[in-house]
């Protein structure tokens, strides 16, 4: 008849954890916390065994003490920085180039991106150099509505990328103040770039 092996023979597997007490706290009735290890031996005998004990690092005792407890006055920027806005749009149009000699001189279709840039010195009372919502706004209104779904060929005789990024500057820059580059994307990894006339 085959005998059980003693306890400290058998092999044992299983899982490191804190222990806690009955009560939910660390280690038991007030000691400090331990490591128990829930274990099953080769028999299948489940238990749970404190390995050893481990005192808490002083710094956990301040966990709960932070810059939130700290008197510490909010950071209020008053003076000017200058910076940079960009915001992205896009619109589907169809176009041709006559002037190409290819297949984009047959009419096709491009899902556009285009980024609008502009730079300023921040209003140290109101933390911004533009309201997006504005510049969304007044993109929607002088530009969007007019490509969006549309023939771009009805716009420009021979719009290139090039020229409908030069388009775009034309349009939006007596709406939108400080700006200083339209970037536009006619295919996920190729864009043109205009920063006005004269910019290099």
């Amino acid at each position: 008849m085959a005998t059980s092996a003693p306890e400290d023979s058998r092999q044992l597997s299983g899982e490191l954890c804190i222990g806690f007490d009955d009560h939910g706290r660390r280690g038991g009735h007030g000691g400090p916390p331990f490591l128990k290890r829930t274990c099953t031996d080769d028999l299948g005998k489940t238990g749970l065994h404190q390995v050893a004990e481990v005192p808490l690092p002083q710094r956990a005792a301040r966990c709960c003490s932070g810059y939130n407890d700290a008197e510490m006055p909010a950071i209020d920027y008053k003076d000017r920085r200058r910076m940079r806005l960009d915001v992205e749009f896009q619109f589907a149009a169809a176009h041709r180039l006559p002037r190409y000699d290819g297949p984009c001189s047959r009419l096709h279709g491009h899902n556009y991106k285009v980024f609008i840039a502009l730079e300023g010195e921040v209003d140290p009372a109101s933390g911004m150099i533009a309201d997006f919502g504005v510049i969304k706004a007044k993109v929607q209104e002088h530009l969007l509505a007019r490509v969006d779904h549309r023939d771009l060929n009805d716009v420009l005789e021979n719009p290139t990328a090039e020229n409908i990024a030069r388009w775009i500057w034309e349009v939006l820059q007596p709406h939108l103040p400080g700006l200083v580059e339209v970037r536009l994307y006619e295919i996920p990894d190729s864009c043109v770039t205009y920063r006005g006339q004269g910019a290099r």
